[in-house]
């Protein structure tokens, strides 16, 4: 096709694409942030396919416009007529802000719709939270907020797979929600992860677009652990002799850093968000890496340095850059920068 072929499509498709998250529309009520409790969201936004048949959605969300975390959204494929998308979203943060918006892609075109925002409840019992009533013949808080937060801090439940994991050598790897591949050693292609299943260590995991859980050994006598990931691609690996620590290696390109405008720069990240509950596990970025100590964490390498957050629990960050070692606390964060 001639590039003002090309040209013209893009232009025709541009057309057709209306994603409308967050909008105000009367004929859409429910499109925007649904269901908000302290540390969970559905996101939701009523969408027209670039080409029928072939657009796919995914919500782009964070706590800046910067967004950093992907879900996707269903329904998968748009119908000719459109739908309302929708994509739940946990471990958010209480009382905290978020950023969101939806984004369509149909062959090599990407359409993001408007940036829309949602406030997360506050903590029980945080100052400002208002207390909630008791329903008729009951006292004390509200049994659903309880349940949520038990899950919030729950240890991931292990992953069923054919084979045990082994110590060094194999992890047991699952889907927990949306879209996962998984690239083995010496493969050519990411393959579909559709259920439980062993690969071996030294795999790239792509959980751009779902959230993946990894179970591995801890020792040779069946002790194990569970760790849940999302929002990027990483390489996983494991050694026979560090007590079972899982070291995870972000990927993926950030591209040219010394971009000609400064905006576009700054936005270049790849990141990874983690949950684990008491286990052994290590994130890497360029200019650090962060041992967790059960807990939930996000790790980014960007244009400015290695970025580490902590929502939930305490992580030791050791800058490999300046050789420094820092604790991180929940709410918590810590940029690693680049020697220059």
């Amino acid at each position: 096709m001639r590039r003002g072929q090309t040209l013209l499509l893009a232009f025709v498709i541009l057309l057709l694409a209306v994603p409308v998250a967050g909008a105000d529309d009367s004929k859409n009520p429910q499109t925007g942030a649904v269901g908000v409790t302290t540390d969970h969201a559905t996101l939701q936004a009523w969408v027209l396919p670039l080409v029928a048949g072939t657009t796919s959605a995914v919500f782009e969300y964070g706590i800046t416009t910067d967004y950093g975390l992907r879900v996707a959204a269903t329904p998968k494929a748009l119908p000719r007529n459109g739908a309302m998308e929708s994509a739940p979203v946990t471990g958010l943060q209480p009382a905290t802000t978020y950023h969101f918006r939806v984004v369509l892609s149909a062959f090599h075109l990407r359409v993001a719709g408007p940036d829309a925002t949602f406030t997360t409840a506050p903590a029980a019992g945080a100052k400002g939270a208002a207390p909630k009533p008791d329903k008729p013949g009951e006292s004390g808080g509200d049994a659903s907020d309880d349940k949520s937060q038990d899950a919030a801090n729950a240890e991931p439940e292990p992953v069923e797979a054919p084979k045990a994991p082994v110590l060094g050598r194999s992890l047991a790897v699952g889907p927990r929600e949306g879209s996962v591949r998984v690239l083995k050693p010496h493969g050519r292609k990411f393959v579909p992860l559709t259920a439980g299943d062993n690969v071996p260590a030294g795999s790239v995991v792509d959980a751009t677009e779902g959230t993946v859980a990894l179970t591995s050994a801890l020792d040779r006598h069946g002790k194990t652990q569970t760790g849940e990931f999302t929002g990027g691609r990483f390489l996983v690996r494991q050694s026979k002799h560090a007590r079972g620590m899982i070291d995870i290696y972000l990927r993926g390109s950030l591209g040219s850093c010394g971009a000609r405008t400064a905006g576009i720069a700054r936005k270049r990240r790849r990141a990874l968000w983690g949950r684990d509950h008491g286990g052994r596990f290590r994130t890497h970025g360029r200019n650090s890496h962060a041992t967790v100590r059960g807990t939930r964490w996000m790790v980014a390498d960007t244009c400015k340095g290695t970025y580490t957050r902590v929502s939930r629990g305490e992580v030791v960050v050791r800058d490999t850059v300046r050789g420094k070692r820092i604790v991180l606390k929940a709410g918590q964060h810590y940029l690693a920068r680049p020697r220059h």
